[in-house]
């Protein structure tokens, strides 16, 4: 077998600083879409729930909605980040 080359200065640097910051940026992109998932379900949205009406039913929407605009963001986001290279 042959040894591993040792990692560079730059290649170590870049493991302990990039990968956390990139983390979060997904830990928090997802947070909303989650949260608005969540509402849409606790609205009655889904399938097989029972709508609520009047704020609750409201919220959902505006819960789908954010967590169907996150989806849309983070997927444009990486294509766009993707063609600028």
């Amino acid at each position: 077998m042959a040894a591993e080359a040792r990692p560079t200065r730059s290649q170590t640097t870049r493991r302990l600083l990039v990968r956390p910051v990139a983390t979060l940026v997904v830990f928090w992109s997802g947070a909303p879409g989650l949260l608005g998932g969540c509402a849409a379900w606790l609205a009655g949205l889904t399938r097989g729930g029972r709508p609520l009406g009047g704020a609750a039913r409201i919220a959902g929407i505006v819960g789908a909605f954010i967590a169907l605009l996150n989806i849309v963001l983070t997927v444009g986001g990486v294509i766009v980040a993707a063609i600028a290279l």
